[in-house]
Order: structure tokens, then C-alpha cells, then sequence
């Protein structure tokens, strides 16, 4: 019983996090990336046999 009241404690005090973290402004990377993917498709488009999918790999280095 003591653990339940523990982790519901626990996520009581991390949610707030979560929330400003969806409030915030996207990062420079993830709109460069938004931008050259719509760039991509829109040159890929006129071609003749477009492609079914388009990715770009991401790695973030800590």
C-alpha cells in the first residue's frame, strides 16, 4: 500500500514536466528537418516514379 501511495506521489511531481515539455518551441534541428523533408517531397513528387517513402536519420550525440 505504501508503494502505491509512493508512485502516485512520484507522478504528481514528474507530470508538470511532461506538460511544459509539450509547451515548448520545437527545436532548431526538428524545423530544419520538417523543412527539408517537405522540400524533398515536393522535388520528388514531379518525378516519374515517385517514392513511396522518404526518411531522414537522426543521431543525437550526448
Amino acid at each position: 500500500m505504501r508503494l502505491i501511495h509512493w508512485t502516485f506521489l512520484a507522478l504528481l511531481l514528474l507530470a508538470p514536466a511532461g506538460f511544459r515539455a509539450q509547451n515548448s518551441k520545437p527545436s532548431v534541428v526538428l524545423e530544419t528537418m520538417r523543412a527539408e523533408m517537405a522540400r524533398s517531397l515536393e522535388h520528388f513528387k514531379g518525378m516519374p516514379n515517385p517514392p513511396y517513402f522518404l526518411g531522414i536519420p537522426a543521431f543525437e550525440w550526448l
